[in-house]
């Protein structure tokens, strides 16, 4: 859409600012910040959907620094899982790779 935007200072000085156009293109990648695998069905996966994008990698990462999530795939659906077993909860790492030369990072938390 077509915004104005009006700016007040602590003096009360204003300016305002006409026809601003808004997008819902930011030249990110929605991705949720958190997801609950805890088997009741609802948030169990972690769903990040890159089809839109080509050449696309996703690496989640632990606090230490542990690659626990490593895909090339479009469309993500991590459980929390990493060689089976559940991850403790808590704060991931992750990194996006797409398009060839862009990248976006970010943190997923896992709550159980």
């Amino acid at each position: 859409g077509t915004y104005s935007v009006t700016v007040i200072d602590g003096r009360g000085c204003s300016t305002t600012l006409n026809d601003i156009v808004i997008t819902d293109d930011l030249g990110c990648i929605n991705v949720p910040n958190a997801f609950t695998p805890n088997g009741d069905g609802v948030n169990d996966v972690w769903n990040v959907n890159l089809s839109a994008y080509t050449n696309t990698s996703l690496q989640v990462y632990s606090k230490w620094g542990q690659n626990v999530y490593d895909k090339t795939d479009a469309i993500h659906a991590w459980d929390g899982k990493h060689q089976g077993n559940d991850l403790p909860v808590g704060t991931y790492y992750y990194v996006i790779k797409y398009n060839d030369d862009q990248t976006q990072t970010g943190t997923i938390t896992i709550v159980r």
